[in-house]
């Protein structure tokens, strides 16, 4: 089916999409000041913290950062704004957790990989 639009009805159909792009802009420009206000305060309490639960420098990175935007989504559905640290600790606790059991398992799998078995075959 050809379907074809008149310029004005173009027109108002793109005047409407910019509108909405620009109110989801302004939106995440607001999220992004209330986030970064509220993780202000916490910041370096939650870096000592990651630095505690993982002992390299990269891996501390990557906690803090998997952590702070995973935090940064769920903004919105943070009741308790005042509460963040205490939410950036419950999470970077639990994403430790899961990457223990990961390497665990991966170090299992691993080690069982290159175990060698011998086989006496008797005639």
């Amino acid at each position: 089916m050809n379907f074809m639009l008149n310029k004005r009805a173009f027109r108002k159909i793109v005047e409407s999409w910019l509108e909405l792009v620009t109110f989801k802009v302004r939106m995440s420009k607001i999220k992004q000041s209330k986030f970064l206000l509220a993780y202000q305060s916490c910041h370096e309490s939650f870096l000592r913290y990651c630095s505690v639960l993982a002992h390299r420098k990269m891996d501390c990175e990557d906690l803090v950062q998997d952590v702070l935007l995973t935090a940064y989504t769920h903004f919105d559905t943070i009741k308790d704004k005042d509460q963040l640290l205490h939410y950036l600790i419950r999470a970077a606790r639990n994403r430790s957790i899961s990457t223990f059991r990961k390497q665990k398992y991966r170090f299992r799998f691993s080690k069982s990989q290159t175990t060698t078995f011998r086989i006496t075959i008797y005639h």
